[in-house]
């Protein structure tokens, strides 16, 4: 595990950021130097987030292999129950202190928390869970393009 304030060489990326590099849409201009010699993983909740794209939005299969394809490319964090005794805690201190915590979000930071990766998130209620929670680290990013 790292220590709380230094920076992993793992960056755990959220759904929309990951999202978003698919599409191709990520600023990298603006933002791409936080990935400079560091290893983008990706949390099993946010692939099942990302598998139901196509099947939301009616993909063809070309699209949806592209996907497959993509989330191919990176190594997949899996909840553990450790994960899960995070994911309360969080959720549990969260509550206390009023802040929202979505169910998917949680799991991630909880994955985030427990393999030690800063988390890259556009989402704020990630900065808020992290606020409650210091062990939690967000790298958190201001959209730049209009989200479809």
């Amino acid at each position: 595990m790292t220590a709380p304030n230094l920076p992993s060489e793992l960056l755990l990326l959220d759904t929309s950021v990951a999202s978003e590099k698919f599409r191709g849409t990520f600023d990298e201009v603006r933002y791409g130097h936080i990935f400079a010699n560091r290893t983008a993983v990706l949390p099993l909740p946010a692939v099942a987030e990302l598998l139901q794209l196509p099947l939301r939005r009616g993909w063809g299969q070309d699209r949806a292999t592209e996907l497959r394809l993509f989330i191919k490319g990176f190594t997949i964090l899996v909840p553990s129950e450790t994960t899960a005794e995070l994911w309360a805690n969080i959720r549990a201190r969260c509550a206390r202190v009023g802040i929202a915590a979505g169910e998917n979000d949680t799991w991630i930071a909880a994955t985030a928390m427990e393999s030690g990766c800063e988390l890259v998130s556009y989402d704020r209620d990630h900065v808020r869970m992290g606020n409650a929670m210091p062990r939690l680290r967000v790298i958190w990013l201001e959209h730049t393009v209009s989200r479809r």
